[in-house]
């Protein structure tokens, strides 16, 4: 859900945490950015990548023929990449930077 935090009201969100969470809960949230804490690689197909890209809040936000083109374009140049290097995907490399956040006047650890 942290890729997509800034679509949420963040008082109304705020408040819907102090009231699922138990007393001395947490929220763990992970980014996608680049260079940074976790690294991972993953193999992936130009199918892959735009179904991967299809699920991001910028594409979802397009107009659906906007949203088609990008799509394909990026089918396209991964498919590129592929075909130049005689395999049918490639190893990505994918970092994230994780976040623990503690509500104010809750003690990590009670409960």
């Amino acid at each position: 859900m942290a890729d997509a935090w800034h679509w949420f009201d963040a008082e109304a969100t705020i408040s819907e945490l102090h009231r699922v969470l138990k007393p001395g809960g947490w929220l763990g949230l992970v980014w996608n950015v680049e260079m940074r804490q976790f690294a991972w690689t993953w193999e992936i197909t130009p199918e892959h990548r735009a179904a991967s890209l299809a699920t991001t809040s910028m594409l979802i936000a397009m107009a659906p023929e906007q949203r088609t083109e990008r799509l394909q374009a990026a089918r396209s140049d991964l498919q590129r990449v592929c075909d130049a290097a005689g395999t049918t995907s490639m190893l990505i490399r994918q970092e994230a930077s994780c976040v623990r956040w503690t509500p104010l006047g809750c003690k990590v650890g009670d409960g």
